[in-house]
């Protein structure tokens, strides 16, 4: 009974065994980055230049997760790796919600890259997965210098992300009072825009308790009056926070 269960067995075992056997034979370990790819992106210039002039690389070859040299050094290598790379023949990417060259050089705050990508004429109001612009990334990443650049070049200071916000009502959000006197001071800025709480910088200034970004905003004439969705205005929203004396000065 025992040698019947055993010889029965036999089969599946052998079966599973080829089985296992295939399955390793048919995976492999994931492509290693080539040594263009590593140098990008580690953000090592002199390494990229000595690769491109010893020649026999292929430039545009991606690695496993389908970036190129030229994207990696957008984020990281800088203005003077991505002109080798051009120079050697780098095709630049195309828009799209997926990779934006101009929000990748913004978010990773490299201002070279950004303006050397200003000047390729790129589309300042790209946005990518998050429905955020170049210029909304640079805000969320406290760059005053990187949101000066594309102010200079036309960026659109009352652009709105999804949440309906716009760079002002994101530099007050997060309590930034260097770049919210930076935006306010833009031409064109709506300082009373809302975002999609129906809030205003100055609601969220207050919200926060950020005196000195309240004192700022209504210096430059923020409408103090406005009630968000939820009914409440500045000052109701300071005192509902437990920022008393701020309540009074609203």
């Amino acid at each position: 009974m025992i040698a019947e269960r055993l010889f029965s067995r036999a089969p599946r075992a052998a079966a599973l065994g080829a089985a296992l056997l295939v399955a390793s034979v048919a995976w492999s370990a994931p492509a290693a980055d080539s040594p263009l790819i590593l140098a990008a992106k580690n953000g090592q210039l002199a390494r990229v230049q000595a690769l491109l002039a010893a020649g026999g690389v292929d430039v545009n070859a991606p690695d496993a997760h389908g970036y190129t040299p030229i994207m990696w050094a957008l984020a990281r290598g800088g203005a003077s790796m991505v002109q080798a790379l051009l120079a050697d023949g780098a095709s630049m990417p195309a828009d799209s919600p997926a990779f934006t060259p101009l929000i990748e050089a913004a978010k990773a705050g490299q201002l070279d890259t950004v303006k050397l990508l200003l000047a390729r004429k790129a589309n300042l109001e790209a946005r990518d997965a998050s429905g955020q612009t170049a210029l909304q990334w640079a805000v969320g990443r406290n760059r005053a210098d990187v949101v000066a650049a594309l102010l200079a070049a036309g960026a659109d200071v009352n652009s709105r992300n999804s949440h309906g916000q716009t760079p002002l009502i994101q530099a007050a959000q997060l309590g930034d009072a260097a770049l919210v006197d930076q935006l306010a001071a833009a031409r064109g800025v709506q300082l009373d825009a809302r975002d999609g709480f129906g809030y205003t910088a100055l609601m969220w200034a207050a919200h926060n308790g950020q005196a000195k970004i309240v004192q700022s905003l209504l210096a430059r004439g923020a409408d103090r009056g406005l009630k968000g969705k939820d009914g409440l205005t500045a000052a109701d929203i300071a005192r509902a926070r437990g920022f008393a004396s701020l309540a009074q000065q609203l």
